[in-house]
């Protein structure tokens, strides 16, 4: 269920204003897999880049 949820709103991720964006990443860092939040951080933001155009 979470990985439909996650595909639903990563697909419509360039509509979402700007905060909601910047409040979903940091949401993701808190609670994602536990590595480094540097790490963590430039994961995420290279897979929605590459994405983007879902």
């Amino acid at each position: 269920m979470q990985k439909c949820l996650g595909a639903a709103v990563i697909s419509r991720w360039n509509n979402l204003p700007t905060e909601v964006q910047r409040d979903l990443f940091a949401r993701a860092v808190s609670v994602g897999e536990p590595l480094p939040t540097a790490d963590l951080k430039e994961q995420l933001a290279r897979f929605l880049h590459s994405h983007k155009d879902l």
